[in-house]
């Protein structure tokens, strides 16, 4: 199941919605009450979800409570970088030993890799058998992730997708990531890509 399906009353949409419009405002140019209002709802969303004020009975949090959920929102921050950190330097062991075995992501349909990929071995169709080849060096592996946001067993990570072809073409485009936990390890992802045409494009022309 989605995390946005299963996400507090589609708390995630103006995260996801807001920080598209705004990539796509600030290379394109977009109208300025628009750029305005996905600012708006990228911040609010961003800072009521950091903040852990989406409750489904608001009533019964305490301190106590509260202390737990940010220290698990703190623990979750820090997994999830490790994560990427693992990617980053090829570390296929560490990597794995971060993911629940049932671990599922999903990728944008469009893309080679798109749709839905479950566990934790290496598969054909996979992000990595895609894109590694795509990195030759540190400079394209490096993904640059910042936690954005962050509530209970969901966190939200900006990161860069970077690669190479041969003939010397590359390319740097953004993604927002759904990230759940469970139990302190990673348990399923849903990604949104700024420009999924680009991307589709440029991995095509690769193909070629």
């Amino acid at each position: 199941m989605s995390l946005l399906r299963d996400s507090p009353p589609l708390a995630w949409l103006p995260v996801a919605g807001g920080a598209a419009y705004l990539a796509i405002a600030l290379r394109f140019g977009g109208p300025i009450i628009g750029f305005a209002v996905a600012t708006a709802c990228f911040l609010v969303a961003a800072m009521t979800l950091m903040s852990g004020t989406i409750s489904q009975n608001p009533h019964e949090s305490n301190g106590y409570q509260e202390g737990q959920m940010l220290s698990k929102e703190q623990e979750n921050g820090k997994t999830i970088l490790a994560i990427f950190r693992a990617i980053e330097e090829r570390d296929d062991r560490q990597f794995r030993a971060l993911l629940q075995p049932n671990f599922e992501i999903h990728w944008p349909q469009s893309l080679p890799y798109g749709g839905t990929l479950r566990g934790v071995e290496p598969q054909p169709r996979s992000w990595g058998a895609v894109w590694q080849p795509l990195q030759p060096t540190e400079a394209e592996r490096k993904m640059d992730p910042q936690v954005v946001a962050a509530h209970g067993d969901d966190v939200v990570v900006l990161w860069h997708q970077r690669g190479r072809s041969g003939d010397g073409e590359s390319i740097d485009e953004m993604v927002l990531g759904l990230y759940r936990f469970g139990n302190g390890k990673l348990a399923s992802a849903q990604m949104f890509y700024f420009d999924t045409v680009r991307v589709a494009d440029f991995l095509e022309n690769v193909q070629r």
